[in-house]
């Protein structure tokens, strides 16, 4: 059996960070070999390269196998075993962080759903073996180790999209498109740039943001820019031209009709 379980390694990390690695390891076990039952105070998944083994949490019981995987929540207490016929080998990765929660929930993991299926299996093994080498680079470790894993969760969240769009995904979504819109309405931004940025396309992000704010992107978009806009012209003594193109639009006169339709009053009478 190998393994590697760097359990005290960067654990005092500030707990404001976005995302970090606290451990990482590699095993092939023995027949049965089992962990638990036993609570983490942090994110650990497992990846499965060969052969067969269980994972039972408070959702269920699950028998996995080579490409599939799991997924241990903070606080929560589970237990896991080696197949006895054929026991599996696997690589695992422990990580923290503030952005932890949000990027699982793109890759569809939770406590609720916690296991782990994947279409490139030789590419994902291939990355958690270069995560678990990259340890050796003394020099780099921390940051060569979280890289990969941020490869991972890209490839899990990749396979997430392709197999389609669940309801954890969301909430995610309309948040990402929303601070988006709010950094970048005084650029020339539309809803293609906006759904390429997502990663969705056009037709599922209006779907979305009708279904759970009942108001369209563009309307979103047009709403945000509006009330900047007015609060410009209350506030500041800039010239229309200076507010249209603080409000991602390339000319007063366009700006002038978009605002009077929304207002129903011209930015000039608008000010008065």
């Amino acid at each position: 059996m190998k393994q590697l379980g760097l359990k005290h390694y960067m654990l005092d990390r500030a707990t404001n960070s976005s995302l970090w690695v606290c451990q990482c390891g590699w095993e092939i076990c023995k027949s049965t070999h089992t962990f638990g039952p036993a609570v983490r105070d942090h994110y650990l998944l497992h990846y499965v390269v060969d052969g067969h083994g269980y994972f039972k949490n408070q959702s269920g019981e699950y028998r996995l196998s080579k490409g599939q995987g799991f997924l241990i929540t903070p606080g929560e207490t589970t237990i896991y075993w080696a197949d006895r016929e054929e026991p599996w080998e696997y690589y695992w990765v422990g990580f923290k962080g503030v952005d932890a929660e949000l990027l699982l929930e793109l890759c569809s993991l939770s406590m609720a759903t916690p296991i782990v299926r994947c279409d490139e299996t030789e590419e994902v093994k291939k990355m958690f073996s270069e995560m678990f080498q990259s340890y050796t680079q003394s020099n780099s470790r921390e940051y060569s180790m979280l890289g990969y894993f941020y490869l991972i969760l890209a490839n899990l969240m990749s396979q997430t999209k392709q197999n389609g769009y669940t309801s954890s995904n969301v909430k995610m979504y309309i948040n990402n498109a929303i601070e988006y819109i709010n950094n970048n309405y005084s650029y020339d931004i539309n809803i293609t740039k906006l759904s390429d940025y997502i990663g969705i396309d056009r037709t599922y992000l209006y779907r979305i943001f009708m279904d759970y704010i009942n108001i369209s992107p563009e309307q979103y978009l047009l709403k945000v820019r509006m009330t900047k806009a007015a609060n410009l012209l209350k506030t500041t003594e800039h010239s229309v031209l200076q507010i249209a193109l603080s409000t991602g639009y390339k000319d007063a006169s366009h700006f002038s009709t978009t605002f009077k339709k929304y207002f129903n009053v011209s930015p000039s009478d608008y000010r008065k």
